[in-house]
């Protein structure tokens, strides 16, 4: 039977390796870089900067703190880049689709799309749509 110092010792355990995992996964997660011309045989993909994007964000200007740690603006909130790919197997008609991806913490759009291989998923599917990646808060926790 497990007594309950046990048990939180255990807890503690399991925490510090979830931590470390989670860790070395964000660590490769930022190792990964897109190349453009890797994604021209499944269609095209383009990267834009659109005024409309939801970055940046008047809401970040001084930035954000989270964690005893503070994200500037600049390189975190100011980035208005929104990747489109358009598969060379997508017809054109009255309306079209779109599936758009919105990346998580300490990520942004080029590491979250090599990392979780969104354009190859994307292409598999077989799908008629768009595949719109907007780039939210970058490398931030937020």
């Amino acid at each position: 039977m497990l007594n309950i110092s046990d048990f939180y010792k255990q807890k503690a355990a399991r925490k510090t390796a979830l931590l470390f995992v989670n860790l070395l996964l964000t660590a490769f997660i930022f190792a990964q870089k897109m190349d453009v011309a890797d994604y021209k045989k499944y269609g095209t993909l383009l990267r834009l900067s659109l005024h409309n994007a939801p970055f940046p964000d008047s809401a970040r200007l001084n930035g954000y703190d989270y964690g005893g740690k503070h994200y500037d603006f600049k390189g975190h909130y100011d980035d208005s880049t929104v990747l489109v790919f358009v598969p060379d197997y997508f017809k054109a008609g009255r309306r079209t689709d779109f599936v758009v991806h919105f990346h998580g913490w300490y990520n942004h759009v080029d590491s979250s799309a090599a990392f979780f291989k969104l354009i190859e998923q994307f292409y598999a599917a077989r799908r008629n749509a768009v595949l719109v990646l907007p780039q939210g808060p970058k490398d931030a926790p937020d």
